[in-house]
């Protein structure tokens, strides 16, 4: 995702259908930290204001086994 700074943030996955957006980031550390929220959280704001108006965001932690719905902001 180019930002209008020149600069980039990278998911680790995005997936676009006709009429929504996901953004799935994977973790493989052994916890869950709140900022690991934050982050998808920004994907999602970011895909929002390109025009993607139904977005969904999950983190895949892949060690701990757990899938984690985040809400957007």
């Amino acid at each position: 995702i180019l930002l209008p700074t020149g600069e980039s943030n990278r998911p680790d996955r995005v997936m676009i259908s006709e009429n929504k957006c996901v953004v799935v980031d994977y973790k493989f550390g052994r916890r869950q930290d709140p900022s690991h929220q934050s982050q998808v959280e920004g994907y999602m704001d970011l895909l929002s204001q390109m025009g993607y108006e139904k977005t969904e965001g999950y983190i895949w932690y892949v060690t701990l086994g757990e899938v984690v719905e985040v809400k957007p902001r």
